[in-house]
């Protein structure tokens, strides 16, 4: 089993959730508990740094998604920082391009929520 971590920083407003390694439906459960505990704590602006992210399975995005409604119903956002190429062209595929914010990476996120 591929190994995923998961650090949380802030800048400014924003909550910085960075992954790395391999998102499936092993560790998922860390990506959900990162936004989950952003919830709790009324941090609505979130940014996920995918720059170190090699792989995203469905239940990643899952956890994204189900998810992300929460964040806007409280005026804020889920914005996806330097996915790689296949992980756009998964979301692409999805439909789900138009739905997410995409950025090149965390300092463009993070400046496009001001």
């Amino acid at each position: 089993m591929k190994e995923l971590a998961v650090a949380v920083r802030s800048a400014g407003s924003v909550r910085v959730i960075t992954l790395t390694g391999f998102l499936d439906a092993h560790n998922s459960a860390e990506l959900a508990g990162a936004l989950d505990d952003a919830l709790k704590a009324k941090q609505l602006r979130v940014v996920l740094d995918l720059s170190a992210l090699q792989y995203m399975g469905s239940a990643g995005i899952e956890a994204i998604i189900s998810r992300l409604g929460r964040f806007r119903e409280g005026q804020g956002d889920i914005r996806l920082a330097a996915p790689a190429d296949k992980v756009v062209k998964v979301f692409d595929l999805l439909g789900l391009t138009s739905i997410l914010s995409l950025h090149q990476d965390a300092a463009a996120a993070i400046a496009a929520y001001k």
